[in-house]
């Protein structure tokens, strides 16, 4: 995160170089090969530009110092030489991570929900899909269960039917067998009494016969003698 600020000497020069340049300012010197030391007052009695200034290469130093509080306080800097702001830094980096964290965090579960919905939804078509499929096959196997029974119901019927007319046919044979036997004992009564008619009328026929015989007989007995008496 880059902080732009400006800086503010309230010390003198001095004193916040010898501050700021004890540790970052040896590894600038140790670059440019520059052997150097700092010198603090030891007594009231010196002076501050004497005893604080660098004992050599003042000016090198100096160009050093000015590199690196622009480096320092650059729109996109690489070190913060404030521990408070280097501590600000490390919290603002911990917030974003923290809030990248919970951003993924909460990606991920929205994602993870919306799988899961995907997935409900998609087992609940499927669990539909086979309800329809079994709704129409047990629809269809009733439909075949009716069909089924209605032609047995109409075939027990025709069965029925049948029988009945069965039963109607063997009545009726039943009934023209005994008409045909009441008619052949008729007939052969019948029969019976014209035999006996035709020979009592036979038998008087023959006595009939008989008579003329006799008649005539007598009537030709009786013309013989009726002619030798007239000759």
């Amino acid at each position: 995160m880059a902080v732009e600020a400006r800086h503010i000497s309230l010390f003198p020069p001095q004193l916040l170089c010898n501050r700021e340049m004890m540790n970052p300012i040896e590894a600038d010197t140790y670059l440019y090969n520059t052997q150097m030391g700092y010198g603090v007052p030891l007594s009231g009695t010196t002076s501050t530009a004497e005893t604080l200034l660098p004992i050599e290469n003042a000016q090198e130093i100096q160009s050093v110092l000015s590199s690196r509080i622009q480096l320092l306080y650059s729109p996109i800097r690489f070190a913060v030489p404030s521990p408070f702001l280097a501590r600000t830094s490390l919290f603002q980096i911990q917030q974003q991570q923290l809030d990248t964290d919970c951003l993924i965090s909460q990606h991920m579960e929205k994602v993870r929900m919306e799988i899961e919905e995907r997935r409900k939804r998609h087992a609940r078509r499927l669990l539909e899909a086979i309800e329809t499929g079994m709704m129409k096959r047990l629809r269809a196997k009733e439909d075949e269960i009716e069909k089924i029974g209605k032609l047995n119901w109409a075939l027990e019927e025709k069965v029925k039917s049948l029988c009945m007319e069965n039963q109607i046919w063997r009545d009726l044979a039943q009934s023209n067998e005994a008409t045909a036997n009441a008619l052949r004992s008729n007939l052969e009564q019948v029969l019976t009494a014209q035999v006996k008619e035709e020979r009592a009328l036979g038998a008087g026929l023959d006595d009939q016969a008989a008579a003329l015989m006799d008649d005539a007989q007598s009537c030709c007995g009786s013309s013989g003698g009726d002619g030798a008496w007239r000759r």
